[in-house]
Order: structure tokens, then sequence, then C-alpha cells
């Protein structure tokens, strides 16, 4: 890391909030992980919604357990006389009681409802696993951004500078009468492009941060800072069990808790046609004065059983039949393209590695090239025609050199993304 990058790090860390910063300087990626973890908006609703459905599973199992209510009341009236207008007598009522009830059978409704609400929890489950995944693809992209507009930033400065040291080495030969005005316009309209681009990549970066603060779930408008390697990891030297890494994906295991879930549906659907039995306790004290004095109890068995509805539970039924077909389909269908998408990430994570090595092969050499030249160019045994396609060569090269290690770890972090790995993966 030479002198120029190493500063400009240095200011973006000075300016970091406290709580995004960290005391080491600029934010590393496992401490961009740690951040969004804890402030990413929809990670934090995938999270919400578990407990959401997790208190679902109780509501539906409240269903199973007895139901005990309290009642209590208090009236007063009176009796009117029809012999005498006017008169009568005033009568007041005092009770109060309770009441059990406990579900004895409903076709097995309530069963089937709490065995679905249990599938919705691992559903949402699932849920969280396919956000935090996506988080990390979308938090990993944003990260390699930042990295890569942090390198532009050096790469560019060295740029300016060298199509200085160009001009400056045209315009001496054009002084001396050795090179024509066009060379020499050539030479500063170069210098300008670069100016223009190193302008172009601060703007970028600004963008860049506050594309991984979003990513982060921060609200900060400060500046940011990253550092980490530049370089993508190698795979797996042999081709990876893809029909094996799509039954383990959450995004195919969210569906098929989707599936589960409609085959219960048409189970509690089904269970309308049978009656609803409960058995019953009451006891209640009455009277006419306060605390009431008779007391009263009641046992007993309630069922009942619909007889017409207008065709609601047939409807019903059949309504959620196609649910459960349309839920198969799509287990079907997320299968495939799931299996399609693994395979697609990988081979472009492949090519991608593939792509950097051979354009650090066209560095080299375009260093190489560039260093022959411009000696054979300052002591005139090169035409400035010649010369400049080799300075224009590496500068094009330069920008494809970090333009592919870039891309290679952006299709390492949609590999990772496609199987299904989340933000605690590393």
């Amino acid at each position: 890391m030479n002198r120029t990058k190493t500063l400009c790090i240095l200011v973006l860390a000075a300016a970091l909030p406290a709580g995004a910063r960290g005391e080491d300087g600029p934010l590393t990626w496992r401490r961009c992980v740690e951040i969004a973890s804890m402030y990413n908006p929809d990670l934090l609703s995938s999270r919400e919604q578990v407990s959401q459905d997790a208190a679902g599973v109780g509501a539906a199992r409240s269903t199973l357990l007895p139901q005990v209510e309290a009642d209590a009341s208090v009236s007063t009236g009176k009796k009117m006389a029809t012999s005498v207008p006017g008169s009568g007598d005033r009568t007041n009522s005092y009770s109060y009681g309770i009441t059990g009830r406990q579900l004895l059978f409903d076709g097995l409704k309530s069963v089937y409802d709490l065995d679905s609400a249990g599938k919705k929890l691992s559903e949402s489950e699932y849920g969280y696993l396919v956000t935090s995944a996506n988080v990390r693809l979308s938090l990993r992209s944003a990260f390699v951004r930042l990295l890569r507009a942090q390198e532009s930033i050096d790469l560019y400065s060295r740029i300016v500078k060298r199509r200085r040291q160009n001009l400056e080495l045209v315009k001496m030969r054009y002084e001396a009468g050795r090179e024509h005005k066009g060379s020499l316009m050539t030479a500063q309209a170069s210098l300008a492009r670069g100016e223009a681009d190193a302008a172009q990549a601060a703007r970028s970066l600004v963008l860049a941060q506050r594309g991984l603060a979003k990513e982060m779930g921060l609200e900060t408008q400060s500046p940011l800072a990253v550092t980490g390697s530049f370089q993508a990891g190698e795979p797996e030297a042999a081709e990876p069990d893809f029909v094996l890494l799509v039954s383990a994906n959450p995004v195919l295991q969210k569906m098929i808790r989707q599936k589960e879930i409609a085959e219960l549906g048409v189970k509690s659907a089904g269970a309308g046609y049978y009656p609803q039995v409960y058995g019953f306790l009451s006891a209640d004290r009455t009277g006419a004065t306060w605390p009431p004095a008779n007391t009263e109890w009641q046992a007993g068995v309630q069922a009942t059983l619909p007889l017409f509805q207008g065709g609601a539970s047939y409807y019903d039924v059949r309504g959620r039949e196609a649910a459960l077909r349309k839920a198969r389909e799509d287990v079907r269908s997320t299968r495939g393209a799931v299996l399609y998408t693994l395979q697609q990430k990988w081979i472009a994570y492949r090519n991608a590695l593939d792509d950097a090595g051979v354009q650090l092969k066209f560095l080299r050499a375009a260093e190489e090239r560039a260093k022959i030249a411009e000696s054979q160019y300052s002591i005139g045994l090169i035409q400035f025609d010649n010369w400049i396609i080799i300075e224009d060569n590496l500068v094009q090269v330069q920008k494809n050199y970090l333009d592919a290690r870039a891309g290679a770890q952006v299709a390492e972090a949609e590999w990772i993304q496609a199987k299904g790995e989340t933000l605690n993966y590393e």
C-alpha cells in the first residue's frame, strides 16, 4: 500500500462514527458483518417475523387447553302491580361464577392448525436464512464496491501522474522540434481524460460509502473506509455436488414448508364437516342480596354440528386443495431454479477467477512493454503514435485488472449466496 492510498484511508477512517469505526481504523469485513447483524432493517424485520410466528404457535396451542372464564353481574328491576297504579316491589339480583370449557373433539382441526403453525414458524426461520443470505450478498457487494473505489483512487492518481510525466516528455520533444503539435495535443487530452477519471472515481467513492452504510443499516452520513484483501478465494478443485446443495438450500426448504402448510390446510378444512364437542363445568353464586347465598353448578357435554352453511366448507376445501396443488408445483419449480442457479453461479465464479488471472498476465506484459516503449520513445527509437498506443493499453489493462478482481469477489459472493450461506459464513 503506497503513501497516497494509506493517507486516503486514514482520512476517511477519521470521519467514521464511533459506533461503526471501531478502534482499529477502517472497517474490516468481519466488522461490517457484525454491524449489519445488529442494524440491517431487512434482517431485523425477518427476525420479528420469526418471533411473530413463534407467538402464533402458542396461540394455536391455546385452543387445546382448558378455557376458563369468570363472570359477575348485578341487576335491579321492579314488578308493577296492575290493580294499584304506581305500586310494586323492587327486586335486585346478584351473581358471580366461573366456567371452564375443554375441547374434546373437533375432527382434529385444532391439531392440524397447531401443526400448521409449527410449519409456519419453520418457514419463517428458513425465510430468515434466505434474508440473511441475501443481506450477505448485498453487503459483500457493497463492501467490494467501496474497496474497489478506494483502489481506483490510488490507481487514477498514478495514471494522472504518469500522464503528466508523458506530457512533459512530449512537450520537451515538441519544443525541441522533434514532435508535432498533434502529438502534444493528444498527450494533453490523455491527461485530461485521466483527471476526469480521477474526479469520477472520487464521486463513485462517495456513492460506494453511502451504499455500504445502507447495507449495514446505518443512517450516518459520515464517510466510511474499509480494509481487507482484494482477492477472491480459490474454490474447491472438484465440482460440488449440486443435488446435495439443492436439498439443503433454504430457498427450497422454505417452499417445502409452504407445501406442508397447504397439506395441513386441506386437512383442517376437511375437519369442518365434523362436530365440535366440548366438556364444560360451571359454578355460580346467585341471590337477591350481596353477597349472594345460593350456589348453582352445572357440568355436561356440548356438541355442535354444522348442517348448512351455504357451501362454505365445501368451497373452503376445494380452495385449499387448489392451493396445495399450486404449492407442489412451486416446489418443483424452485428445485429446478435453485439447481440451475447453483450451476450458473459456480461457472461464473470459476470464469471470473480465470479472467482475473488472465488480466494479471496482461497487466505484467503491459507494464513491461510500457517500460521498454518509454525508453525507446525518449531516445527516438519509436514514433509517438506507437508509443501512445502502448501507454493507452497500459491504462486500459490496469482498469481491466481492477474490474476483474472486483468481479471475482462479487462472483464469489453470488456463489456463496446461491448455496444459501448466511452472514455467519466465513
